[in-house]
């Protein structure tokens, strides 16, 4: 679960650290293909949980794209004061004291100033030996 994004963010700092003066349009991201060692679906172990593994099988569904939240933006409704909360395993600690006015149970969720991130459920069957 950690991996890609660590590889993103050490391929990201080596690329500007190379070449400082570059503007891209987006992050670049990792994405591992042509493993030499890959996995047979019935080989999985409850160890194989939050490790990289590359699995040998066939795609039978995928659903389509579903935004889920990474960072969840929050504005006082009394004093207009703004705070930012990272989602921790799906689950948002919404903030109940304003920092700036001390009022309880005045931050609302504003959406469209939220990061979101593009989630995808794929089902795989074991591939035909």
């Amino acid at each position: 679960q950690e991996v890609v994004p660590i590889l993103d963010m050490s391929t990201n700092q080596l690329f500007f650290d190379n070449y400082p003066n570059t503007q891209l349009s987006h992050q670049i991201q990792v994405r591992p293909f042509g493993v030499e060692r890959t996995t047979h679906m019935r080989s999985l172990n409850p160890e194989d949980i939050d490790q990289l593994v590359t699995v040998a099988g066939m795609v039978i569904r995928t659903s389509n794209p579903i935004p889920e939240m990474r960072e969840a933006f929050f504005r006082c409704v009394v004093c207009q004061f703004t705070q930012t909360v990272e989602i921790d395993r799906g689950r948002i600690t919404e903030p109940t004291l304003c920092r700036n006015c001390s009022t309880n149970y005045s931050m609302q969720l504003i959406h469209n100033r939220s990061h979101f991130s593009d989630r995808q459920v794929i089902k795989l069957q074991e591939a035909p030996d």
